[in-house]
């Protein structure tokens, strides 16, 4: 009985396929889907930043050790968003989920001290030497902005020398 009642399912569901191509009506296209890759340093918001922006709780975010991938769905595609985690011990495997990157995001927290902001600063150049990011496009997002000692993310540029960044990376 199961067999017959899942026999008439599929019937149902290929006559209405069928109806609506006749009619014209065909499904809408598939969303092109973009790989992302977000690295930075344990603590600057990667997790957090990523549960927001896909519509997830963010009650009980943990520090990532390995890596996430997010779907973020926008209106004309989905972003994979691969985040590594940033501990010391993690940061050195990075480049083995660089593969198939079409874009770099590099948060660093804007409220971090002169040390780890330096930290951070030598974690993301070194990762944009690597050849599978050197030509990709790169967003730097200065997390934490809502503290009041936070830096600005046109500090943080400045700091880093951010105009140097994008000359050096085209491959000029």
């Amino acid at each position: 009985m199961d067999n017959i009642r899942l026999a008439c399912a599929a019937c149902r569901i290929l006559i209405y396929r069928l109806c609506n191509r006749i009619r014209g009506h065909q499904p809408p296209a598939p969303k092109k889907e973009k790989q992302v890759v977000c690295i930075g340093l344990s603590g600057s918001g990667k997790s957090t930043a990523l549960a927001l922006i896909a519509g997830e709780p963010i009650k009980e975010i943990q520090s990532t050790n390995g890596f996430h991938v997010k779907d973020v769905i926008l209106s004309d595609c989905i972003l994979n968003v691969k985040e590594i985690g940033g501990s010391e011990k993690i940061r050195k495997y990075w480049r083995h989920y660089y593969g198939g990157a079409q874009g770099v995001i590099f948060m660093v927290d804007g409220t971090t001290n002169e040390q780890e902001l330096e930290t951070a600063r030598v974690a993301m150049f070194d990762a944009l030497k690597d050849p599978q990011l050197c030509d990709l496009p790169i967003l730097l997002l200065v997390t934490h902005q809502d503290m009041e000692n936070a830096r600005s993310a046109s500090e943080v540029a400045e700091l880093w020398n951010v105009r140097e960044c994008q000359i050096c990376f085209r491959g000029s």
